[in-house]
């Protein structure tokens, strides 16, 4: 940006934009009872929510069918909806599920899955339990 060195440029979801060094009372007044996304277009280019900035991993679903097993166990499978995620584990004993959106699984016992997503920006987990019944 020519002419205004050290400045920043700022956008609000309400379209209007504008330069300076300090913006952040611009948008601060805007924080009543208005949703502000934030975009930073000079200071490294960086954008946000516009697709260009990558997200944290997501975990929507994670269930297991069926989720009760009669004594002495058997098969149940094992199923996730999961975005932004780099790789993709399930514990205990598993490991990588990447590339993998289900699996089935013979517990002979009560037993707790963690489904863990990863990416650069962090984690998310989340359980399950099957349980096998007397």
């Amino acid at each position: 940006m020519a002419g205004t060195p050290n400045a920043c440029a700022w956008r609000v979801e309400d379209g209007r934009s504008g330069y300076g060094r300090d913006t952040s009372h611009s948008v601060a007044a805007r924080l009543v009872l208005l949703a502000v996304i934030l975009s930073v277009t000079a200071c490294g280019g960086v954008s946000a929510l516009d697709g260009n900035f990558p997200a944290a991993p997501t975990i929507q679903t994670f269930v297991a069918t069926p989720a009760s097993l009669p004594a002495g166990g058997g098969t149940t499978t094992l199923s996730w909806t999961v975005t932004y995620a780099d790789t993709l584990s399930l514990a205990p004993g598993i490991g990588n599920v990447g590339g993998l959106s289900s699996k089935a699984v013979s517990p002979t016992a009560n037993t707790t899955y963690t489904l863990t997503a990863s990416n650069s920006l962090g984690q998310a987990r989340q359980t399950v339990t099957v349980t096998v019944g007397p």
